[in-house]
């Protein structure tokens, strides 16, 4: 919800079976210079399913800041912050090549956006977003019972990843109800 307009605290809080513990906290403000801030951070966590290596937990942070500029125009900020953590794999896969582990990620996103108002009906928007994400993912494969490899073998997953993107539309609606949107996005991941 927009923090301009919507000013206010809540916390929600969820447990239940196979170990599911939720708990998400948001505050929100208007600000003297005119701007509205909210904040959100959350904590989800579970078990898993039965006997399947399947738990995780999830840790994030978002901050969001929005600030109207004269009647037509509104600048926003919207920053996230996530950590993980998943359980993943099998006891009994051949060559343990599919073996027990946890899995961490951390990723980042940034996104400016701009908002303009021709008329009640019609406007521009630009967004440009940036984010990142690290994953790590190892365990080692076992070559025990085949001479040909070595008894323990290290496997990498991991995965690193940025990403760029440009963002331009116009909106609007017709008299009679209809609203079209056109618009076109340009992006870079490496």
């Amino acid at each position: 919800k927009d923090p301009l307009h919507n000013p206010g605290t809540t916390v929600q809080i969820a447990a239940g079976s196979d170990g599911v513990r939720d708990v998400v906290a948001s505050t929100s403000a208007a600000l003297t210079s005119g701007g509205g801030l909210k904040l959100t951070a959350q904590s989800l966590s579970d078990d898993g399913f039965g006997d399947l290596n399947d738990g995780r937990q999830i840790n994030s942070l978002h901050l969001r800041y929005d600030k109207d500029v004269g009647t037509s125009d509104r600048l926003s900020l919207n920053a996230w912050y996530q950590h993980s953590d998943r359980e993943l794999g099998y006891t009994d896969t051949r060559f343990n090549s599919n073996g027990l582990r946890r899995e961490r990620t951390d990723s980042g996103i940034i996104r400016l956006g701009w908002h303009h108002s021709d008329s009640p009906t019609q406007g521009w928007k630009l967004v440009l977003l940036h984010g990142a994400q690290n994953l790590r993912d190892r365990w080692l494969a076992s070559g025990e019972g085949t001479p040909e490899l070595p008894a323990r073998i290290p496997v990498n997953s991991d995965n690193r990843r940025t990403w760029s993107s440009f963002e331009l539309q116009r909106h609007g609606a017709q008299e009679d109800g209809t609203r079209w949107v056109w618009g076109g996005e340009i992006g870079r991941d490496t």
